[in-house]
């Protein structure tokens, strides 16, 4: 399918050995091609997304840290998460994130130690958040607090149970179970 809708693509694509890290690289694609709402398998919807979306009408990303108990962020966001994307077709943010994590892609790919091609490096340093934050310091693309998605916290996730914020907070949206399936 990806041969042949995004054949430019593929190429690259076939020289990278994690499949996260190609699947970063196809969500980026698609959301900036076609527009729509990522979110990562193992996040659970608690309430229809559908007033955040209506809210930000150009799409938004979700702010991990710092951990906010509000949908508007009031500080700087400094780590933003790419389990959740919210995007209009051929978003100006959309198109930077695909174009930046391509280029650094090619550059990693050539550079990097064998050992870190097969970990979650890629997935996570050169297509992941790292990524996604680089690229949102530089827009004014919407970014929303972490309550709406992540009411709890990766490094705890012990406390990511579901029936902990199914009656939560009205900004809990939904519930990211952090359960690196990458």
């Amino acid at each position: 399918m990806i041969k042949l809708k995004f054949p430019k693509l593929a190429n690259i694509l076939e020289k990278i050995p994690t499949p996260a890290w190609i699947a970063d690289i196809i969500r980026y694609k698609v959301l900036y091609e076609y527009g729509g709402v990522y979110l990562d398998t193992d996040i659970r919807v608690i309430r229809s997304i559908e007033p955040l979306l209506t809210k930000f009408k150009s799409g938004f990303v979700v702010c991990e840290r710092p951990r906010t108990s509000h949908v508007l962020m009031e500080v700087p966001c400094l780590v933003v998460c790419n389990a959740v994307i919210a995007s209009n077709k051929n978003s100006t943010f959309m198109k930077r994130v695909f174009a930046k994590c391509i280029k650094v892609t090619r550059k990693y790919l050539h550079t990097i130690e064998p050992e870190k091609l097969n970990s979650s490096f890629g997935s996570t340093i050169i297509t992941g958040p790292s990524l996604m934050t680089n690229v949102h310091k530089k827009t004014e693309h919407p970014v929303i607090g972490s309550i709406t998605f992540y009411p709890c916290d990766w490094s705890d996730r012990t406390k990511c149970v579901y029936e902990l914020f199914v009656n939560g907070s009205e900004n809990i949206s939904a519930m990211h179970q952090w359960r690196k399936s990458w």
